[in-house]
């Protein structure tokens, strides 16, 4: 029931079974209200069904956050009502249907088995061999955090058997992001490339972008921390912003680091910048 909720709400989006999920533009799209509040114990939780809204913790990492809005987005199309999920170390063992079922709703929606291979085929990869540097790529390419890309292609679309699954879950992400910046960091970091043409990348103050090759930005919401064979840009503004290559554009969305408030106000520019 979940899996094909997912896919009737990307097909009514006008989403294609390839495209990203723009998951707190679709939330607010389907009239459903997203805000953000430190909620140290909890993921989140759903209000509906009248004047619907999600609550999502702020305290967590990004792509937790982003599986989260998708997870009671999940309750909200499937009828649930009321939901409050706690703070949980394995998702993907919930202990209730219906937390099953919006797990269900939030992996497929934010990445269908059509989505994942045409990630993997684009960038010349296979799921078989997949390497912990590629699968993380791969999960901010999705927009989650790299354990719930790993567990969902293990659990729910059988592209990892449990040996590769626990191969690449034994890399701690942080010795990944050390990888891809060149020095260790809490903060978040993502790899673009020309493939994230068009696309919207969203960030927290502090956060890194990496970029191969002669890349510029535009905007003030990025500092050019490094140049030559690579360019690292560090998020440092409120608002939104570009970086670029030859034929290609990304757009950068930034907020506050541990935003709070409602999620329309979450990329507004600062105040020196209006």
């Amino acid at each position: 029931m979940g899996v094909a909720a997912a896919l009737r709400v990307r097909r009514a989006a006008g989403l294609g079974l390839v495209d990203a999920v723009p998951i707190y533009d679709l939330a607010q799209e389907l009239g459903v209200d997203v805000r953000f509040m430190e909620l140290a114990s909890l993921e989140g939780f759903y209000i509906g069904p009248d004047n619907p809204a999600i609550v999502i913790s702020s305290l967590r990492p990004a792509g937790r956050q982003a599986f989260t809005c998708a997870h009671e987005l999940g309750h909200h199309i499937l009828g649930h009502g009321v939901t409050i999920d706690e703070l949980q170390k394995e998702r993907e063992n919930p202990s209730l249907e219906r937390e099953f079922m919006a797990d269900n709703f939030a992996g497929i929606l934010l990445m269908p088995r059509a989505a994942v291979r045409d990630a993997f085929s684009s960038r010349g990869l296979r799921s078989f061999g997949c390497e912990p540097l590629q699968a993380y790529s791969l999960a901010c390419w999705f927009g989650v955090g790299y354990t719930t890309f790993v567990h969902h292609l293990r659990s729910a679309l059988r592209m990892f058997d449990q040996r590769q699954a626990d191969r690449l879950l034994r890399v701690p992400v942080k010795k990944l992001k050390a990888a891809i910046l060149g020095r260790e960091t809490v903060q978040r970091v993502v790899a673009v490339d020309p493939l994230w043409n068009g696309r919207s990348l969203d960030l927290a103050i502090g956060d890194f972008v990496v970029c191969k090759g002669s890349v510029e930005s535009q905007g003030r919401v990025l500092q050019s921390v490094e140049r030559g064979d690579r360019a690292v840009f560090r998020a440092s503004r409120r608002g939104q912003g570009t970086v670029f290559g030859c034929g290609w554009t990304c757009n950068v969305r930034v907020s506050a680091d541990r935003f709070t408030g409602r999620y329309v106000y979450r990329y507004l520019g600062e105040s020196s910048d209006e």
